[in-house]
């Protein structure tokens, strides 16, 4: 509920609600409804906010209708695992309202009783999205713009929240998804996935009346089938395990989170064969530029990257010329179990004028990080059917498996010192192997990759972890006694696997000892950040210079000029060559 609870009104939220023993009285949950607003039993506040995991907070300006930059007011929302969203004044940090889904409610007993039963809940932990309808292109809310926020829940639930935040001082409920009592998304699992606002085409009736139907592009949210928590079995991570619910993709509505396709639920071509869940979200592109989606790139936990061919007119129950190809296989048993949680980086460029695609993800088990079990690797593909479809019929240049990849091997012995062998690579970049994507093989045991990639500039850019520093370290059971872990971060040619930056700041030529720098002990480093500096002018030529950090003291890798770059591909790979 938006609005506030009332402890003196206990009627509508109920044991059940709060999934709490029958015979709890009304004191009981009066105590609880008090605990979650902040307040303990003699009505001091308790001064304790939830923990915030994975839900990143945005940042909204409002207008009052000012304008010389008086009247302004501007909010910080950020979610948390004791299931609120909170809304924060920038300037005075005076809560503005905070919003707690009804299925989460049955986690406050829990966090009431911490001290006696232990054990922590997850809220909303999953991504925000925004969507502000901006008419004039100045970044901040006002006159007849609307702006709807959108939350997953992550590992709190199987559902989507959309809020209309458009009057700040009133906002509501404007839809929610909830895959355990409706039937449109019994098949969406746990929302790892972020929404994304995209537009497909839809025929819709003329607004001039002329009784003809025409065809709009229709603003909708999309995300993935998310998580299915049978991979958090820890007595089968070496086992490649099927997904019960996940294995989806689900495209809404965004004013009224209506379903209006699925990829289980369309006929889709080759969609049969997808059978593990898709925690990591896809990426979503408009290769012709006209507004609508055509085409997406994902990754699933039995180790498997897809391509989706999209029908930009899509009827859920028609069979549309949407196609799903398994562009690469690189998951198995045993040590070949690799799963993927993230979303592939996609960059595009050039080649002899022909555009390529290049797909770049790491494989990792997020769900037990301390494992040493899967031999993990960081892998990146070429699709040069850019723009074509891809006839399944005759389909077998991309149909990928390790043994297929050029193979970049990392080697480190005790002393840290570290060779790299680049076997099909040696002489040759991408282009000109007869390979259609290289990966790399991790020097330590147990090292794999947690969050998501970057390519800037024809360089890769990713962190990994590892669960056991020293490269002659052996697997130990108590994680107490466990050797301290290490946080990396690699940045690659996209084309050659080789080290790009100078990240040991030794000589400024980038060697073998640059292929990767420590960034932390002890943590899961996060994805490498993009932060974009000011405009500077000089003689005429101005440049936008961006770094890439990672870390949360935001250690700078590298710099470049923005100025050089379209903005989302790259698209000269011969200046990004050694």
């Amino acid at each position: 509920h938006l609005h506030e609870s009332n402890t003196a009104n206990d009627k509508p939220i109920t044991n059940t609600v709060l999934d709490i023993d029958i015979d709890k009285d009304a004191v009981y949950r009066q105590k609880l409804i008090k605990f979650i607003r902040g307040y303990n039993e003699d009505d001091t506040a308790r001064k304790h906010m939830g923990d915030i995991l994975h839900a990143a907070p945005v940042i909204l300006t409002y207008k009052k209708g000012a304008t010389d930059g008086v009247g302004k007011e501007q909010y910080i929302f950020t979610a948390t695992n004791e299931g609120y969203l909170h809304v924060f004044d920038t300037t005075t940090g005076a809560e503005k309202f905070a919003f707690m889904p009804k299925q989460l409610l049955k986690n406050i007993e829990t966090q009431y009783l911490d001290n006696e039963t232990g054990g922590h809940r997850y809220g909303i932990d999953g991504q925000l999205s925004l969507w502000h309808d901006d008419l004039d292109h100045n970044d901040e809310v006002n006159g007849a713009e609307k702006v709807y926020l959108y939350l997953g829940l992550r590992r709190g639930g199987r559902g989507y929240y959309a809020l209309d935040i458009t009057d700040i001082n009133s906002p509501r409920l404007q839809w929610k998804v909830d895959a355990t009592t409706d039937s449109d998304f019994s098949n969406l699992g746990y929302t790892w996935s972020k929404a994304y606002l995209a537009g497909i085409r839809q025929e819709v009736d003329d607004p001039e009346n002329t009784g003809q139907t025409i065809k709009q592009v229709q603003k909708v949210m999309i995300f993935s089938g998310g998580y299915d928590n049978n991979q958090d079995d820890d007595t089968q991570i070496t086992a490649n395990i099927d997904a019960t619910y996940g294995n989806d993709i689900f495209i809404v509505d965004a004013k009224t989170g209506s379903r209006l396709w699925s990829l289980q639920s369309s006929n889709v071509e080759g969609a049969g064969d997808l059978n593990h869940s898709i925690p990591g979200g896809m990426r979503i592109l408009d290769l012709n530029r006209n507004g609508a989606i055509d085409r997406m790139y994902f990754a699933d936990t039995g180790g498997n990257i897809w391509r989706l061919d999209l029908n930009e007119e899509l009827n859920e129950g028609d069979s549309n010329s949407s196609k799903l190809i398994k562009l690469a296989s690189f998951g198995g048993t045993g040590e070949n179990a690799r799963k993927f949680y993230n979303e592939p980086d996609v960059s595009l460029f050039r080649h002899k004028g022909k555009s390529v695609l290049a797909i770049s993800i790491g494989s990792g088990y997020r769900s037990h990080p301390m494992s040493t079990e899967i031999k993990d690797h960081f892998f990146t593909i070429l699709d040069r059917s850019t723009f074509t479809p891809i006839d399944t019929n005759t389909f077998t240049t991309l149909q990928l498996t390790a043994d297929d990849m050029a193979k970049v091997t990392l080697t480190m012995n005790a002393e840290g010192v570290k060779t790299l062998n680049y076997g099909a690579l040696s002489d040759n970049d991408l282009l000109t192997s007869t390979k259609n994507g290289w990966y790399l093989d991790f020097a330590s045991i147990g090292e794999k990759v947690l969050s998501d990639t970057i390519t800037v500039d024809g360089v890769l850019s990713f962190t990994t972890f590892v669960p056991q520093a020293n490269p002659s370290s052996t697997p130990v059971e108590d994680l107490c006694t466990a050797p301290a872990t290490q946080g990396r971060l690699y940045s690659m040619r996209l084309l050659t696997g080789k080290p790009a930056y100078d990240l040991d700041w030794s000589n400024g030529n980038p060697d073998v000892n640059d292929i990767f720098v420590a960034v932390s002990a002890d943590e899961i480093p996060g994805a490498p950040q993009r932060v974009f500096n000011p405009f500077e002018c000089s003689n005429g030529e101005c440049k936008h210079a961006v770094d890439i950090r990672v870390g949360k003291k935001l250690l700078q890798a590298s710099s470049y000029d923005r100025g050089y770059l379209e903005p989302v591909y790259w698209t000269d790979p011969s200046k990004a060559q050694d």
